[in-house]
C-alpha cells in the first residue's frame, strides 16, 4: 500500500512516523510546512497511491477530498 499525508501538522507526523516504520510512506503534502515534500497540491499524481491521510484544518478538507 501506498500513502501520502496531506498536511504535515501535529497529526501528520505522527501519521508518518508510523507509515516509514512501515515502509508505507511515499510523500507528504503541506503548502506551508517546509518539511513536507511537496508544497503544490498540482504536484501530486492523484492515482498514483493507495491511500490519501488528510490531516489538515476542516475548512480545506473538502477541497482535498474532492481532489483526490
Amino acid at each position: 500500500m501506498k500513502v501520502i499525508i496531506i498536511g504535515l501538522g501535529t497529526q501528520g507526523y505522527k501519521r508518518k512516523n508510523i507509515l516509514l516504520k512501515r515502509k508505507k510512506y511515499v510523500c507528504s503534502f503541506d503548502p506551508i510546512n517546509r518539511d513536507a515534500e511537496v508544497d503544490k497540491i498540482e504536484k501530486l499524481d492523484r492515482y498514483n497511491y493507495d491511500t490519501v491521510f488528510i490531516c489538515c484544518p476542516d475548512k480545506f478538507k473538502k477541497k482535498y477530498i474532492l481532489y483526490f
